[in-house]
């Protein structure tokens, strides 16, 4: 009898300890427990800390989308704006903010907006519950004539679901800040140019073969000359507008920084932009400024060198100064060209 007691005692306790055994390695398996198994007592706090991050990361990894619930969209029963001058800060007499599907092609002339928000004495709004909440549209708005237009990147609702009223913000401001469209400086009248140049046409200076030794230079003031508004992407043209010009009257153009604004920058040759003009009847643009503010402007000095065996006096060729990035370029969505160009015509006389 002692004998088979104690052969069942072996035996449980055997089954015990395989139960120990197995937990054990299931712990290593699971949480990495093997380093701690092994590593000194010294270092314990260290293999725990390996624990814990290993935990830690476990957590994160694991999805938390769960019984997330879609956001609501809703429509906006009435959606309201504000717009002010960026200058001055008076309210916006006029303009246009328009919704469009992401990816329009507001160029397109076939494209039209979901809705549109009419801006009269800074304020606007919509209720033709069209636009809806947590939605995307590309947002735009539309100067017309007077402002720049603009595709509105940082905009977003302000919703009560209470009242179905909806305001909306413009990069974290309440009103939307419209640029006012600057003028060019007028050159009708140089501030300096060269003896032999006759400065007798509007916008138009006249090179006197009799008087000139083949070459001249002239002063222009370019730039915004209206305060309270901006030029956007200005360019510098050559242009031909009637096409007489073969390409070899003009042998250099070169430009030199006077005096103002140094946002201005002009090639120091631009004799390739006038061959490229010459005889096209279009103009050759290129951009000389991203952004002029109020009232800045800069001189410049222009030197003409003429091969006057092949100059005649019904012969004359444009500078001119325009914004949008083109010579008559539009901007989009309001189809409008803003500033307008301003040119000087050189002319030829004996």
């Amino acid at each position: 009898m002692r004998g088979e007691i104690d052969l069942g005692k072996w035996l449980l306790g055997a089954i015990i300890a395989g139960v120990v055994v197995w937990g054990l390695f299931t712990a290593v398996q699971k949480f990495g427990l093997l380093e701690y198994l092994v590593t000194p007592p010294e270092e314990t706090e260290k293999v725990e800390q390996i624990i814990r991050e290993r935990e830690i990361i476990r957590e994160v990894e694991r999805p938390t989308t769960e019984g997330v619930e879609p956001a609501e969209v809703r429509p906006i029963e009435t959606l309201k704006m504000t717009a002010k001058d960026k200058y001055t800060m008076a309210d916006l007499s006029s303009g246009k903010i328009h919704f469009y599907d992401v990816g329009a092609d507001v160029s397109d002339p076939n494209t039209k907006p979901l809705d549109t928000i009419t801006i009269s004495s800074g304020t606007g709004n919509t209720t033709n519950m069209v636009i809806h909440t947590n939605t995307e549209y590309d947002v735009y708005f539309n100067g017309s004539s007077t402002h720049y237009d603009e595709k509105i990147k940082n905009w977003k609702v302000s919703y009560s679901p209470d009242t179905g009223k909806g305001f909306l913000f413009f990069d974290d401001k309440s009103y939307y800040s419209a640029v006012n469209v600057g003028s060019f400086v007028d050159v009708d009248t140089l501030p300096e140019y060269e003896t032999g140049w006759n400065e007798s046409g509007t916008d138009t200076i006249y090179y006197d073969k009799s008087a000139m030794g083949g070459s001249g230079w002239i002063k222009v003031d370019i730039g915004n000359s209206e305060a309270n508004s901006e030029l956007h992407d200005v360019v510098m043209c050559f242009l031909d507008s009637d096409g007489d010009l073969e390409g070899d009257e003009v042998t250099s153009i070169t430009a030199s920084f006077v005096s103002g604004s140094t946002a201005i920058n002009i090639p120091s040759d631009l004799t390739t932009y006038w061959t490229d003009a010459a005889g096209t009847g279009a103009a050759t643009c290129f951009e000389i400024a991203p952004v002029l503010g109020s009232a800045e402007k800069a001189r410049w000095q222009f030197t003409i060198t003429f091969d006057e065996g092949n100059l005649d006096t019904t012969e004359e060729f444009k500078i001119c100064w325009d914004d949008g990035g083109d010579y008559k370029a539009k901007e989009y969505p309001s189809r409008n060209a803003k500033a307008t160009a301003e040119c000087l015509t050189i002319g030829v006389q004996d």
